[in-house]
């Protein structure tokens, strides 16, 4: 074979050669794009529960700040609540003593009758006992549970 023919057949398997790198090299930037791809939709789907979990986290934030808010409401009126029940308390206490002292000024003023008989002064005696009972202060620094029995006096 002559040199002339060397170099063509020479050239033909230099070009099959870089033929052959050249797929190789495609095959690689073939799977190299897929794989490419692949993490863009992953990163896409990753942004969009980012963005989802996102809005339902601030949407649990509000809700809770809501629920704060109203907590924090509920316990200011109920405080205020608690309060006037005091004050309430400590006036039905005052209106109680002076229901008291108008009772005893009553009784004392039938109390000076010489007449009276030891049943009557059993009665009076009877009545400033229930009024006791009935006009006795409430312990305003708790809470009353019940009402206190109600007893009338006997005749």
């Amino acid at each position: 074979m002559s040199a002339d023919n060397r170099d063509p057949i020479a050239a033909a398997e230099s070009l099959e050669q870089s033929m052959g790198a050249l797929a190789d090299e495609m095959r690689s930037l073939s799977d190299y794009g897929h794989r490419s791809r692949t993490l863009i939709w992953g990163l896409v789907v990753s942004l969009a529960l980012d963005v989802v979990l996102s809005v339902i986290l601030g949407i649990v934030a509000l809700q809770a700040s809501d629920a704060s808010h109203r907590a924090t409401e509920a316990t200011s009126v109920s405080a205020q609540n608690a309060l006037n029940a005091k004050v309430t308390c400590e006036v039905g206490n005052e209106s109680r003593r002076l229901q008291i002292q108008l009772w005893t000024y009553v009784l004392d003023l039938s109390s000076t009758d010489p007449s009276q008989t030891p049943q009557q002064k059993q009665q009076v005696a009877q009545f400033r006992e229930y009024i006791k009972h009935v006009y006795s202060p409430r312990d305003c620094a708790t809470t009353p549970t019940a009402t206190p029995p109600t007893v009338t006096p006997s005749r």
